[in-house]
């Protein structure tokens, strides 16, 4: 894992150098407002790099006019703890009026942006702007950083200057107000879609807690809660609608809250798996990594140290990632259901929790594609995780309904037990009464059981019970209940049956099994039973009236 991490880190800082590193081209193209497309224009910019001492506009211009470096790709990213960038890029306006245009940096996680547009040599309009700035004062309510300008005809300039801790990853658009409104309408489109499935999803999984008291559905919605506020804060939208007086709050939310949601999605993991229960140790060592994480990140956080925040992050992020799929792995082979749909799920989601980091870190080229991918991910996998929780649900009360069918039923003649025997009959009984009804009661024993067994054995005991008990099931009658009463005793229950018809039923039962044929190693032994027959009347008014009176009436017979 260590050489893994090492691995990226070193993609991470060759991959920033590239940017670096770019050859500048001979001359600068500038932006024909005429032909422009609502793409990244990061190959029309060229960049300059502050030293230790912040530089004025008019240095920076004469700079610029020096030859900055220029980026070779439509997206410009500096990494993580950049000094103070300038960018740089010109605007042609081909026509002979003012155009209104928005320049968008589609990055929510900025402290400071300074922007000039400049015309003619003189500067036409100036903003100053970022997240250690109230959302209210920003020059356009945007979850982004967007910048009206009316261009002039002919050629103007843009100055930016963006200095912030944090991974300074620069995709920038210059629009048209009619395109920046209808790819604000298609944001607004998706986050709905997306904040709506979760929040249903969320309600779903919070009732069946309620419900079921079921631990497992209070761990995911802790871990869909923490992904549906890191992506608020992630994606500029917390700050636009819920927090946009709260600066000091939005700088360190979305380290924290990616270390918050990760630790939670270990512990659900852990409880959804039963990794707390089969594998202790590992648990344990779970446990011990995510306290680690989060507490270099309160400390992160409460002594400003954002970049160092961002390195305990974003790798955490990362191991938590690969950590899902190796849980799903280890309890796949400990043999639990549904961890297959975990693991699909987890896979799903690492994906993107890979993707979306690497990208904004600048080891894998940054896009709308990859921008998502954790949404994506993370969608795809709560929609699993719904179907795994459901299949656990499923597993668990067929689980119940076996163990309560079991509970019913004696082991060795499958018959009703006790138990199932009065669920059974008492409802009937209540029923008769009431419509005045004939019922009677048949209680069986099996003569000299105990010699049998002490004879022959227990096992061949069984053999009888067993054989008994088949040859009383299979003269059963519909609405008949029959039951093993205990040892070697047997109890019918005959619902609108006489004393007569029931003494005639008890006989036909009693000369089946006298002949029965049993034999023991080569030798017939012969087995008989007693049986006592009773049948209702004005003194008998009970279940445990009409038992008591087969069972005078079985001590007679034997």
């Amino acid at each position: 894992m260590r050489n893994w991490f090492l691995v990226v880190v070193t993609v991470v800082l060759f991959w920033s150098g590239q940017h670096l590193m770019a050859a500048a081209p001979e001359k600068l193209t500038a932006i024909d407002l005429s032909h422009v497309q609502s793409t990244e224009i990061g190959a029309h910019i060229e960049f300059l790099i502050e030293d230790n001492v912040p530089m004025t506009l008019s240095a920076v211009v004469r700079a610029f006019e020096s030859g900055g470096q220029a980026s070779t790709n439509s997206v410009l990213n500096f990494g993580i703890g950049s000094s103070p960038v300038w960018l740089h890029f010109d605007v042609l306006n081909p026509g002979q009026h003012l155009d209104v245009w928005r320049l968008i940096i589609e990055t929510s996680w900025l402290d400071q942006i300074e922007v000039f547009f400049r015309h003619g040599g003189q500067t036409r309009d100036q903003f100053l702007t970022g997240d250690l700035k109230a959302f209210a004062d920003r020059p356009v309510d945007h979850r982004f950083f967007a910048f009206d300008h009316e261009f002039s005809p002919g050629r103007s300039s843009v100055y930016l200057r963006v200095k912030s801790p944090d991974s300074m990853v620069l995709p920038i658009l210059l629009l048209d107000l009619e395109q920046a409104r209808a790819r604000e309408v298609g944001d607004g489109l998706l986050y709905g879609l997306i904040y709506g499935f979760v929040l249903a999803l969320l309600a779903y999984n919070a009732t069946l807690f309620v419900g079921l008291k079921n631990s497992h559905y209070l761990y995911y919605v802790l871990y869909l809660s923490l992904f549906l506020v890191m992506n608020l804060a992630y994606s500029g939208n917390g700050y636009q609608w819920f927090w946009p007086n709260s600066p000091a709050l939005q700088a360190p939310a979305i380290t924290v809250l990616m270390g918050l949601y990760s630790a939670a999605g270990l512990m659900f993991a852990s409880k959804f798996l039963g990794i707390n229960v089969r594998f202790p140790r590992v648990n344990k060592a779970l446990v011990l990594v995510s306290v680690g994480a989060l507490a270099l990140l309160a400390i992160a956080t409460i002594f400003s140290l954002p970049v160092f925040a961002q390195f305990v992050a974003f790798p955490y992020m990362l191991l938590f990632s690969i950590t899902m799929i190796a849980l799903g792995v280890l309890a796949l082979k400990a043999g639990v259901n549904s961890a297959r749909y975990f693991l699909v799920a987890t896979i799903a989601a690492m994906i993107g929790a890979t993707l979306t980091p690497l990208a904004v870190w600048g080891a894998i080229p940054y896009n709308a594609w990859t921008y998502h991918a954790l949404e994506a991910g993370m969608l795809i996998e709560a929609v699993l995780l719904a179907l795994a929780l459901a299949n656990q649900f499923r597993i668990n009360q067929e689980g119940r309904i076996e163990a309560e069918r079991l509970s019913l039923v004696d082991p060795l003649t499958k018959l009703n037990n006790r138990r199932a025997f009065h669920n059974a009959v008492v409802p009937v009984l209540d029923a008769i009464g009431r419509n005045r009804r004939s019922y009677s009661m048949i209680l069986i024993d099996i003569d000299r059981f105990k010699l049998v067994n002490d004879t022959y054995g227990h096992p061949f005991g069984n053999e009888i019970l067993v054989m008994i008990a088949n040859a009383l099931a299979g003269q059963r009658r519909k609405g008949d209940v029959l039951a093993r009463w205990g040892g070697e005793e047997f109890i019918y229950f005959l619902p609108d049956t006489d004393l007569d018809e029931a003494a005639l039923v008890a006989e036909r039962q009693r000369s089946l099994i006298e002949r029965a044929e049993i034999s023991f190693e080569g030798q017939i032994i012969p087995v008989t039973a007693s049986f006592g027959v009773a049948w209702m009347d004005e003194n008998i008014n009970t279940l445990d009236d009409l038992v008591n009176a087969a069972d005078i009436r079985l001590y007679k017979a034997k």
